[in-house]
């Protein structure tokens, strides 16, 4: 779902019929409180406290990260940091289909013999990579 562009429209229709069930079976108090618990968590949502007031939930944000964030630009081969100062260069790596097709198998091959055999059986290949220059 992360990668789903419609994912927002499918979290509200989502929400708004858990709220609707809850609220049904809930008819005593008017509250999601009792029996339907949502958490959510998101770095980038906006009006959390719109969100936050639809849901009647608490809100709790926080700007800490156990691990900061750094900001970076690729244009090209180069990646810049956020003053616009080179970091490095690479060259891209471009992998042949073939080899991710047959790297694939051995790996499904390794799963069934360890599922079956309770072994990993080891199988020598030569793969090759390129590189784009």
């Amino acid at each position: 779902m992360v990668g789903d562009s419609g994912r927002g429209y499918l979290l509200e229709l989502l929400l708004t019929k858990i709220r609707y069930i809850a609220l049904k079976h809930n008819t005593n108090n008017g509250s999601l409180s009792e029996g339907v618990q949502i958490v959510g968590m998101s770095a980038t949502l906006p009006n959390l406290s719109l969100l936050a007031g639809w849901l009647d939930a608490e809100l709790y944000q926080t700007d800490y990260r156990p691990v900061p964030l750094k900001q970076r630009l690729k244009v090209g081969n180069s990646i810049y940091d956020s003053s616009l100062s080179l970091v490095r260069t690479f060259k891209p790596l471009i992998t042949v289909k073939s080899w991710c097709e047959k790297l694939s198998d051995r790996i499904a091959r390794a799963f069934y013999n360890l599922k079956h055999t309770g072994t990993l059986t080891h199988t020598h290949t030569h793969t090759h990579t390129h590189t784009h220059t």
